[in-house]
């Protein structure tokens, strides 16, 4: 990402609607089961992965299921906020700095459409490190058109299809568990700000990183509440980005 990109997201990460709403899910579907621990010498507890875990937000709260690890390939990121629950490394999702079967859960947040990112080789990699039986989450942007100033900010190569996406971890060898359209209930929104993106009205390279009025973010958060909760009987058929839960067999 843009250096500026770094510093905005450890500003607004722990308040933004986006990014408090994606926390949700994750944790939501946590709760669902407990996370299952292998049978490793000495430990008591799950060993959790967030893979390219930025600033930390989302691996700080992990660390209340499990022993934590977040890895990214920035140090700035991970140098940007104070953290006390979970343990930090620097690596690439290309190459994990892991030993396989290690991890009884994987996190990974709007990471695979990065440029320096090689989708077939990290969904590798989170195969490798991943215990048999265990699930990865992962939220994956949607829709090539949908490409703009933000996905230019955060130097993303590609957004995926879901047909794609769901493609891409079957071919590694996961079964696909869950898949799902995510802020179709903003979708509008969304498709508005990029038309403007596409015919030059915002601005070049401007981040979606943005803090907006308290209210405003406020309203939005109980937006995509209400939906994550609709959608245990109706799902969307079109969203921003893609939820999807995958098991290592």
């Amino acid at each position: 990402m843009d250096i500026n990109e770094y510093y905005r997201l450890a500003k607004v990460e722990d308040n933004h609607w986006w990014y408090r709403s994606v926390h949700r899910l994750v944790i939501d579907e946590i709760k669902k089961g407990p996370v299952p621990t292998r049978s490793r010498p000495g430990l008591k507890m799950p060993m959790i992965l967030d893979v390219g875990c930025g600033t930390g937000g989302l691996t700080e709260k992990l660390a209340s299921f499990g022993l934590t690890v977040g890895v990214d390939i920035s140090n700035l990121a991970l140098g940007l906020k104070q953290h006390s629950k979970a343990e930090y490394i620097n690596g690439s999702v290309n190459n994990l700095p892991f030993s396989d079967n290690s991890f009884d859960l994987v996190t990974c947040i709007s990471v695979f459409y990065h440029r320096r990112v090689i989708d077939s080789k990290a969904a590798s990699e989170i195969f490798r490190v991943l215990e048999n039986d265990s699930r990865a989450i992962l939220i994956m942007p949607a829709f090539k058109w949908a490409f703009g100033s933000h996905d230019e900010s955060v130097h993303a190569a590609r957004r995926y299809s879901m047909s794609e996406a769901t493609a891409l971890w079957k071919n590694i060898g996961f079964t696909v568990i869950a898949t799902r359209y995510i802020f179709g209930t903003l979708f509008p929104e969304f498709v508005i700000k990029r038309l403007l993106d596409k015919i030059g009205l915002t601005g070049r390279r401007v981040s979606d990183l943005t803090e907006l009025p308290g209210w405003l973010n406020g309203v939005f958060g109980l937006v995509c509440r209400f939906e994550n909760w609709l959608s245990k009987w109706v799902r969307s058929p079109f969203g921003s980005s893609l939820y999807i839960v995958v098991e290592k067999p």
